[in-house]
């Protein structure tokens, strides 16, 4: 374990909020749908291998061009974009459930292919993109978190009050100027993650509320006993790296 990276971890700087190995764990997906086979994920359907599958995948995708699509003044191209945020974000949710959600996206893909190749692009489109992948049920299958919960409208608060907490402070009051460099550094890490993270705390610019129970050091020295640290290589939870 580096130390040195635990020290500056999330509660230490900006440049902590990143997407570790994100796009390899989705790297996992096409190799899961290759072997599973077209029964299984029918988007493997004649393709002979891994990267045929991962190279349709990257056909469809291309499609989803909103910089084309703006500078053509396409009426859809905010559409676009936003299906395309959308889309990655709901592929990193993905990447933290895989056993429930690659199988439905190996099926769910064929269907996406369907929408985004037509061009047809809406915002109705994109709940039905969402829904063909498994990360929108229907309304009536959604329960209450917590059930029962008797504050529903505060769930934006509660989300916040640990994501921006866990910075230790760090974001808030910095320039949106400052925050808006760490996007392109962001997406360049993850395709499927750096717009989602950057997103998910930009409210922390403007969350004043410190904790006063985060541990900032001293690290390093002996310990009584061993430590072992248990994990996977592509944890998308806790990575081996912090």
């Amino acid at each position: 374990m580096d130390i040195n990276v635990c020290q500056t971890g999330m509660a230490g700087t900006l440049d902590a909020i990143s997407t570790i190995d994100a796009d390899k764990i989705l790297a996992t997906f096409f190799f899961y749908c290759d072997s599973a086979g077209p029964t299984l994920c029918p988007f493997s359907t004649n393709m002979s291998s891994a990267l045929d599958i991962f190279n349709r995948f990257q056909v469809m995708i291309s499609y989803l061009n909103s910089t084309h699509a703006t500078q053509q003044d396409w009426e859809n191209a905010t559409a676009i974009d936003t299906a395309l945020t959308l889309f990655q974000t709901g592929l990193l949710q993905a990447t933290y459930d895989p056993i429930s959600l690659f199988p439905t996206i190996g099926s769910g893909l064929v269907i996406v292919e369907e929408f985004i190749l037509s061009g047809n692009i809406t915002y109705e489109t994109i709940f039905d993109i969402l829904r063909a992948i498994g990360l929108l049920p229907d309304l009536e299958d959604i329960p209450d978190l917590p059930p029962g919960d008797p504050h529903p409208e505060y769930q934006f608060e509660r989300f916040h009050s640990v994501a921006c907490t866990d910075t230790g402070g760090k974001l808030f009051n910095s320039s949106f100027e400052e925050y808006a460099k760490r996007l392109p550094v962001l997406q360049n890490e993850s395709w499927i993650g750096g717009n989602g993270v950057w997103t998910q705390f930009l409210p922390c610019l403007s969350w004043e509320v410190k904790s006063d129970d985060i541990y900032a050091g001293p690290f390093g020295g002996r310990t009584k006993g061993r430590i072992l640290a248990v994990g996977n290589r592509f944890d998308p939870v806790t990575p081996l790296a912090k």
